[in-house]
C-alpha cells in the first residue's frame, strides 16, 4: 500500500503473460425477475417486492424494467402481470371463459 498525504492507493499486479477477463456477460430476459428461465407469477412476487424493499440483486432489477423506461415503477409491475394473466389465461382457456356460479 502506497501513501500519498492522506490518499492511499493500493497496486495489484500479476505475472507477465496473465491475461486479465473483464467482466462476464449476463444474460436475462425482461421479465424473468428470479432468472429461473420462466415467466409467472413468482415473478411478479419478486418484482413486488422488489419495488417494496430494493432488489436483491441489479440483475432482478434491470429485468424487472419491463418497459425500457431505465426506472422500476409500478406500472412495469402492473404490465408484467397483465402479461402472466394472460399467458395463464391462454392456457387455461376452458376456466377463464367458464363462468362460476355459487349457487
Amino acid at each position: 500500500m502506497l501513501m500519498y498525504g492522506s490518499i492511499y492507493a493500493e497496486a495489484i499486479g500479476a505475472v507477465a503473460g496473465t491475461k486479465i477477463e473483464g467482466p462476464a456477460e449476463i444474460k436475462f430476459t425482461i421479465g424473468d425477475v428470479n432468472c429461473d428461465g420462466k415467466i409467472n407469477i413468482f415473478d411478479v412476487c419478486e418484482m413486488k417486492n422488489g419495488l417494496k424493499s430494493g432488489f436483491s440483486s441489479n440483475v432482478y432489477a434491470l429485468a424487472s424494467d419491463v418497459d425500457q423506461s431505465d426506472d422500476v415503477t409500478i406500472a412495469d409491475a402492473v404490465q408484467l402481470h397483465k402479461y402472466v394473466d394472460r399467458k395463464w389465461c391462454s392456457s387455461h382457456l376452458a376456466l377463464c371463459k367458464r363462468r362460476i356460479s355459487w349457487r
